[in-house]
């Protein structure tokens, strides 16, 4: 529900947290909290490196994507995964190449902020008792990386 309108209008979300919008917008992303998830495709764990996704159908009958994108260590001689970036909710687009879906691509992209990403993930855990073990192992590895606003786990390397 939005509570005002304008560059910094104030959003209701569940529970404690509040969300900022970034202005008025005509994307359906304008609310990333307030998309109302009411099915959930798949959760799994990105064959990147570490990246996970869950996929869903919103109110509005689009399907979104929450990512959790890996975050790479800057040093150019330890090239390891140090957490993970800010995640990303999108439209999900899928692409096709003659006739055969070859993979998808996200439009339309917002930053979330870690609180917005577990109230998201809270809409979703509802959702979750069609899916596969993976898919809910998956759900519960994103939960713990929200937790930790994207840092490793502490029985991973955790940077210089």
């Amino acid at each position: 529900m939005v509570c005002g309108r304008g560059t910094q209008s104030k959003l209701r979300a569940r529970g404690r947290w509040l969300a900022w919008s970034s202005g008025p917008s005509t994307s359906p992303l304008g609310v990333a909290v307030a998309l109302a998830p009411v099915s959930l495709h798949s959760v799994e764990l990105i064959r990147d490196g570490g990246s996970f996704a869950a996929v869903f159908s919103a109110a509005d009958s689009v399907t979104y994507q929450l990512r959790f994108p890996i975050k790479h260590s800057s040093s150019p001689q330890l090239a390891m995964v140090v957490g993970h970036d800010l995640p990303v909710v999108g439209v999900q687009v899928v692409i096709h190449e003659d006739g055969v879906r070859v993979g998808h691509n996200l439009k339309d992209q917002r930053t979330l902020s870690w609180a917005e990403a577990q109230i998201l993930l809270d809409q979703l855990r509802p959702l979750l008792s069609d899916q596969s073990d993976l898919s809910r192992r998956s759900y519960e590895e994103m939960v713990g990386v929200a937790a930790r606003e994207g840092a490793p786990p502490n029985n991973r390397w955790r940077g210089p």
